[in-house]
């Protein structure tokens, strides 16, 4: 139990808290920088990436938080269309 290993893992584990904010400042910045329409009173968010990393801590920021989000498929080709939170006033049918 060396105090000096104590530090390195805790300066370690601060230097990870720090870069896992700034990554997910710059995904929520990413995500504001997106499209966004209005289709029947909802707003859906359009993302040109297969990364969702930050898109739920953009949404919880909105003034109005969107409905629905679009964006490519991470598993392959396509496109991934979902609610969030699986609104149920949401009906793809």
């Amino acid at each position: 139990e060396n105090p000096a290993q104590v530090y390195l893992l805790m300066q370690r584990f601060g230097r990870d808290v720090i870069e896992a904010a700034r990554t997910l400042n710059e995904r929520i910045k990413f995500w504001a920088s997106c499209r966004q329409v209005r289709i029947k009173g909802r707003i859906v968010l359009i993302g040109l990436t297969d990364d969702a990393s930050g898109m739920q801590a953009y949404r919880d920021g909105m003034a109005e938080p969107a409905s629905v989000c679009l964006r490519y498929d991470s598993r392959g080709a396509g496109w991934t269309l979902y609610r969030f939170n699986d609104l149920d006033t949401v009906d793809f049918s």
